[in-house]
């Protein structure tokens, strides 16, 4: 008996460290296990839940440590995801906050994109590029070339066929960047990991990834000024600057399991 199911694939911008849009593409791989993932980069070490996935890498992969810097290589990803072969696809689901929305699929396929966020640092050029320490004359060829990569951004928005958005925020920026409808469906998580400890000392917690766009700084000086106690769960390019410059007072965790972050909450 022939399978009538459709044939679906996952697209993604990169899987080279664990944050919450990558937990996103993994309970879609958990919901669609045989569909293979696509995607720029894959660092293995550090995603070990993909372990037995499908994963189909570009030709990025194969240039020495893009794993671990992809976004160096971020003039290369129009064309990357452009590239990838997809015509035997019915559905494509694309979880995208970069380029990953831009595959190109047959008339006949239906794309569906859950959209983390339109490309930060396409249209939130001087914020973004001016928090990350760089060559002066690096960051003005950077907002030379986000010129180009916006216009590249709007029209691949056009190749989706519906955008689900992951909080209501980020459906008004899809609307307003790419002048598209939405829908909103909040991000998965395990309700069951979640427990109320009545029995534990005060303290504040901050999660994330701990990258430049989504200031950390602020936090941190805000309770070196405070002095209150702070718990900070996660990695990045930040931490070791971070940890650096914060007092006594706030404590460094790193990247921590779902049991701990539960219990953390």
């Amino acid at each position: 008996m022939r399978d009538n199911s459709p044939k679906i694939a996952i697209v993604c911008d990169w899987l080279t460290n664990m944050g919450g849009g990558e937990k996103v593409i993994l309970a879609l791989h958990k919901m669609f296990p045989d569909a293979p993932i696509y995607t720029s980069l894959y660092n293995k070490k550090k995603m070990p839940d993909f372990d037995g996935a499908d994963i189909k890498t570009s030709v990025l992969q194969k240039i020495p440590f893009a794993k671990n810097h992809h976004q160096f290589f971020l003039p290369f990803m129009p064309r990357v995801f452009e590239s990838f072969d997809l015509d035997d696809f019915d559905i494509v689901i694309s979880s995208s906050h970069s380029c990953a929305k831009g595959v190109i699929t047959q008339p006949s396929t239906l794309h569906i994109s859950y959209c983390h966020s339109p490309m930060r640092y396409a249209w939130d050029t001087s914020s973004y590029i001016n928090g990350y320490k760089m060559n002066g004359l690096l960051k003005r060829f950077a907002k030379f070339y986000m010129h180009k990569l916006r216009i590249w951004d709007k029209l691949s928005a056009d190749r989706v066929d519906f955008f689900v958005a992951n909080s209501r925020y980020i459906k008004s920026k899809i609307n307003k960047f790419y002048r598209k409808n939405s829908t909103v469906i909040y991000p998965f998580f395990a309700e069951n990991k979640f427990n109320v400890n009545r029995n534990v000392k005060d303290y504040y917690l901050a999660v994330g990834r701990l990258t430049t766009y989504k200031r950390f700084d602020l936090i941190v000086e805000t309770f070196n000024d405070n002095g209150l106690p702070l718990k900070i769960a996660g990695t990045g390019i930040e931490y070791k600057r971070l940890k650096k410059i914060a007092r006594d007072n706030i404590e460094f965790l790193g990247r921590v399991s779902d049991e701990e972050l539960g219990r953390l909450y």
